[in-house]
């Protein structure tokens, strides 16, 4: 009986080291690399912030953040690799808002961009501007709109690839200013900004940092910025809430993900970690140089931006597909 209560007591204790085992691997999280997915190729703006958030994490983790560039199908295929993965904060997403998009442009996904990640943190914001060629004749958005109205169809707005954040952009301007303005799609800013510069379009959309020498030196006009306030690359330049098209928010946001079920401790510690990077004085100047600005969330509100987008978006995609 002695030897029977013995070993019982004994598996007991090891039974209640077991369930421990867990918690205690996750209150030193990480221990080892942590992979960053990254779905953009390098050398872009997009990886350069990446590397930048992954060089200042191994910084506070004393672990390597190793920056796995994956690009291709739309970032859908860097997605699928952090959608496969084990679920243990050890690969994580850098993504930006195409991810949402692509729930409408992508046939047959093999993933729910909203409900099948587990979102840590926004990180930035890119947003975007609105730019005309000076050879047309309207000064402020008001103006373009009326302009629009007054020539149905027969506007151009440059956008970069047809259904990405650009694209969606141009449609959104045409249903809520309640015009019709054509949408030009280019491969890449490289291929539209000469057709912009030299008259052949009207109008596009693009990050401020890329427009704001053009604007300067007037090769441009800005008419407005798709932000919730002023931005300081261009504080000249209204809103377009100040501008008369209040609700009008366009732009890129960056953020952290993690595959679906990455315990919520470790969700926590990664955002957590992520702010005090983020609010690093030289971090934020290199975001600002950038022509980025601050957009810190917590995982709650990360998901309802998610979810609003996606709403957003399959609205704007059916009132599109109607017309």
């Amino acid at each position: 009986m002695k030897i029977r209560n013995r070993v019982c007591t004994g598996l007991a204790a090891l039974f209640a080291c077991c369930i421990g085992l867990p918690a205690m691997a996750q209150g030193t999280y990480p221990n080892r690399p942590v992979r960053l997915v990254v779905p953009f190729p390098p050398g872009g703006g997009t990886s350069y912030v990446a590397q930048l958030m992954g060089e200042s994490l191994s910084k506070v983790w004393g672990q390597n953040v190793l920056v796995d560039n994956r690009p291709g199908g739309n970032t859908v295929i860097g997605a699928i690799a952090v959608h496969k993965a084990t679920p243990d904060g050890y690969t994580l997403l850098f993504m930006t808002s195409a991810h949402v998009i692509n729930e409408f442009v992508t046939k047959d996904l093999p993933f729910n961009p909203v409900k099948d990640f587990a979102p840590i943190s926004t990180l930035t914001v890119n947003n975007y501007g609105m730019v005309v060629h000076p050879s047309v004749p309207a000064r402020t958005l008001r103006e373009f709109i009326a302009m629009a109205k007054s020539k149905p169809g027969e506007l151009n707005g440059g956008t970069v690839g047809e259904g990405g954040p650009t694209h969606l952009a141009v449609q959104m301007f045409n249903m809520m200013a309640d015009v019709k303005t054509q949408p030009i799609a280019y491969k890449g800013t490289g291929q539209l900004m000469p057709d912009m510069l030299s008259g052949r379009l009207q109008y596009t959309f693009n990050n401020l940092k890329s427009l704001a020498p053009m604007v300067r030196t007037g090769k441009l006009r800005a008419l407005a910025v798709a932000g919730r306030q002023r931005s300081q690359t261009l504080p000249d330049v209204p809103t377009f809430g100040e501008a008369g098209m209040p609700g009008f928010v366009a732009g890129n946001w960056y953020g952290i993900m993690a595959p679906k079920n990455t315990p919520r401790d470790i969700v926590i510690k990664v955002g957590s970690d992520l702010k005090k990077v983020m609010l690093d004085p030289k971090i934020n100047e290199t975001i600002e140089n950038e022509g980025m600005e601050q957009f810190l969330s917590t995982p709650e509100e990360f998901a309802v931006l998610l979810q609003s987008d996606s709403d957003k978006f399959r609205k704007l995609i059916q009132v599109t597909a109607e017309k």
